[in-house]
């Protein structure tokens, strides 16, 4: 769902802010105690003026999924 670049989704909402052009999410599950997941954000100028806000960004949106 972080990897969703349609309308309502993070992707969008980070565009209209002038924070990113692209987004990229995965996970990986290499053993059975332990799984990474991965947010990879193309962050613009602005984006990167305010990456406090886009990581806020980020982690408000993966709370709204649990």
């Amino acid at each position: 769902m972080l990897g969703h670049e349609g309308e309502g989704s993070l992707l969008s909402y980070l565009k209209q802010k002038g924070y990113a052009n692209e987004l990229g999410a995965r996970g990986t599950h290499e053993l059975w105690s332990y799984s990474n997941f991965q947010v990879d954000v193309s962050l613009t100028k602005k984006g990167l003026d305010n990456y406090e806000e886009v990581v806020g960004a980020i982690f408000g949106y993966a709370q709204k999924l649990n």
